[in-house]
């Protein structure tokens, strides 16, 4: 691949998005039914994971802060054991409830989005067909993100607990887990496009010197319209807050345009 196809995939999807004057309201639209129903249906669900949160945190600390001359359990231990056990397994039921709205969520509206990318790039796949090809793929990479959610989470219990007990806090884990996070986002986003997983991990990796620029670009972008709304933040709020909205609707609309078409041709479908 030529340097200079990154740029010309840059300067084309623009073109492109525009020249089609349907995708990007349709797709904007999309991405606001979504955050709004995900900001509806959720909110009640990280109430109670919240609670439990304080809950299981309070309960461990008491139990690891035992008296002298009983045996300590581990903080992971302790989370597992009563009276502490209740909450924890009420807290990965409430966890399961999230991931399955937000799967819904997900599938529904995202997908509605990457199809309209898709006959942007000029698939003719019916969009019935579409969606479930998406809904199947995301089984795994929903099922591999409730792992990591719920690693990071106990992780994070474990470090209230220590923290409470000792009586400071602890320093984070690190870039571990954010780094796992993502790996996964960048094949996911890469089978969006092909609707085939195993190859999405080919391309992923035998076309990653070539999809890299391409993912640079994607976050360069946000990266310099987030710095230039914080400076007319600084001189207009108002102004700055909507211009933000549009400016992010539009972008991602772009963005599943741009890797649709960056995506298939490396992989020449």
């Amino acid at each position: 691949m030529k340097k200079a196809n990154v740029f010309k995939d840059w300067t084309c999807t623009w073109r492109l998005i525009w020249a089609k004057g349907w995708y990007v309201p349709a797709s904007a639209v999309l991405d606001v039914l979504f955050l709004v129903f995900y900001g509806f249906m959720t909110a009640p669900v990280f109430d109670k994971l919240t609670e439990h949160v304080i809950v299981v945190g309070t309960l461990v600390t008491e139990q690891v802060g035992t008296v002298a001359g009983r045996a300590r359990p581990a903080v992971i231990d302790a989370l597992f054991q009563p009276p502490v056990s209740r909450y924890t397994w009420q807290f990965f039921a409430l966890l399961v409830l999230l991931a399955v709205v937000i799967f819904v969520l997900f599938c529904v509206f995202q997908g509605l989005a990457w199809f309209a990318a898709s006959r942007l790039a000029g698939s003719k796949m019916c969009w019935r067909k579409y969606l479930l090809a998406f809904a199947r793929i995301n089984l795994l990479w929903a099922g591999i993100y409730f792992l990591w959610q719920c690693a990071d989470t106990i992780l994070k219990l474990r470090g209230i607990a220590v923290a409470k007990m000792m009586g400071q806090a602890i320093p984070e884990s690190g870039i571990a887990m954010p780094f796992l996070l993502g790996v996964v986002a960048y094949f996911a986003v890469i089978s969006y496009p092909l609707l085939e997983i195993r190859r999405a991990f080919m391309v992923g990796v035998r076309k990653i010197a070539i999809l890299l620029p391409p993912a640079v670009i994607v976050v360069l972008q946000f990266v310099i319209c987030n710095y230039l709304l914080n400076k007319l933040a600084a001189i207009n709020p108002k102004l700055s807050f909507i211009a933000g909205a549009i400016v992010l609707l539009v972008l991602l609309a772009w963005t599943r345009a741009y890797v649709t078409l960056v995506v298939k041709r490396n992989a020449r479908v």
